[in-house]
């Protein structure tokens, strides 16, 4: 015993050593252990990166088709109307150069004993052009056709506005 006591220092830094290298292979381990989370963290985030972009890319492809259909309806709608006003802007300067007439539903009632009773004989003096509209009625018939269009118009782009792009 004696002799194992000379070399206490001898055995106190081999015990020492030992668990000096046995500290190391834990920390080793622990450097490895968590270069795995590091690595397995690392391809979440990838994951979750790819998921995001993909996301993404469908949010934004389903806008583009929205803002596509958005373009088309206001261009079909457009040319409708613009195919309208050149109809009614046709028909007006046909009216106004005597080559086409308004045609106008119209009754005159029979007098009741307050007008002024017709003689049996008595002739009518021939008007020299046809009943016509004045000018100011025609302008507001003109303007309420115009107006009619630019609505109906409307009216049919927002309901193909709704079916086509908020519907789907």
């Amino acid at each position: 015993m004696i002799g194992l006591l000379k070399f206490w220092r001898e055995a106190l830094i081999v015990v020492l050593l030992l668990a000096l290298a046995g500290q190391q292979v834990r920390v080793a381990g622990e450097k490895s252990a968590h270069q795995k989370t590091k690595a397995d963290n690392a391809e979440v985030l990838r994951v979750l990166a790819d998921k995001t972009l993909k996301a993404y890319q469908a949010v934004v492809a389903e806008d583009d088709a929205r803002k596509a259909a958005v373009a088309a309806l206001d261009e079909k709608h457009t040319k409708e109307l613009n195919h309208e006003k050149r109809k009614l802007e046709t028909l007006q300067s046909d009216v106004r150069a005597g080559r086409v007439g308004l045609r106008i539903n119209a009754k005159c009632p029979a007098p009741t004993g307050t007008g002024v009773p017709q003689a049996p004989g008595a002739t009518s003096v021939v008007d020299a052009g046809g009943p016509r509209l004045t000018d100011a009625a025609e302008r507001d018939y003109f303007s309420l056709r115009a107006g009619i269009e630019t609505a109906r118009q409307q009216i049919a782009g927002l309901q193909d506005y709704v079916r086509g792009v908020c519907l789907k």
